[in-house]
């Protein structure tokens, strides 16, 4: 866990606690080729959180009038909340240090304000892994 006072966490700020952090060497294709997979767990303070939550939308195609106007208007709505979720992973993933180009990343809630991000990527070098 990310050694963290109390004022910080709890603070008005955007805030994780890494509360574990685990890894493996997943060979697939050849010796040669190997997929890194890290699994962090994460805790999200109040701001956070709450952020995670303003990025979700419950509004459906039908809230909205039928026709071109009501079809702009739900994909406006969509980009709204798309981007929000952006900008709230792009927090996650900066805070941990994770490099977005180097694979992929999927952040998933498991309980409240408890989430597992996992980070997948391929490594092409016979040091990563000499098990031979």
């Amino acid at each position: 866990m990310i050694a963290m006072s109390k004022e910080t966490f709890e603070g008005n700020g955007f805030a994780l606690q890494i509360l574990s952090k685990g890894g493996f060497i997943d060979e697939r294709d050849s010796p040669d080729v190997f997929y890194i997979v890290e699994a962090t767990t994460i805790r999200l303070n109040p701001v956070a959180l709450n952020e995670w939550l303003s990025s979700s939308t419950s509004n459906s195609r039908g809230c909205y009038e039928s026709g071109s106007a009501g079809d702009a208007e739900w994909d406006a709505h969509i980009a709204k909340y798309e981007n929000r979720r952006k900008a709230w992973e792009a927090k996650i993933i900066c805070d941990l240090g994770l490099d977005e180009t180097q694979g992929g990343i999927c952040i998933t809630q498991v309980n409240s304000e408890i989430f597992t991000v996992t980070n997948i990527w391929k490594a092409v070098d016979t040091e990563v892994c000499d098990h031979e």
